[in-house]
């Protein structure tokens, strides 16, 4: 599961490799509220060695957003070294800006 932080608290996800043909089905929003429930339902129907959850955070995004997302897991009780912040892509970057954009986040 990669969860991804946008503006304005925003909360994004998908599952597994984006496909470009199937971006409307994967690509999702949600907020922190709503998070925890969707990481504690991957983590139930994943297997233990199998569960991964990938952070990336906008330049919009703050560093209380990642702190929570990072106090999410802990919460979650995802085990440390199944959950990591690496780099936002540009395809997820776009994918981000015009999801705010078409919800009117400036």
């Amino acid at each position: 599961m990669t969860i991804l932080l946008g503006k304005q608290n925003g909360v994004y996800y998908y599952y597994g490799q984006l496909q470009a043909d199937k971006l409307s089905e994967q690509f999702k929003s949600s907020n922190f509220k709503e998070i925890r429930e969707l990481i504690l339902k991957k983590k139930k129907a994943t297997p233990k060695d199998d569960l991964m959850y990938i952070i990336k955070s906008t330049k919009e995004s703050t560093f209380k957003n990642a702190i929570d997302i990072l106090d999410e897991m802990a919460i979650c009780a995802v085990p440390p070294g199944h959950y990591a912040e690496v780099d936002i892509t540009p395809q997820e970057t776009m994918l981000i800006n015009a999801t705010e954009k078409a919800n009117g986040i400036n």
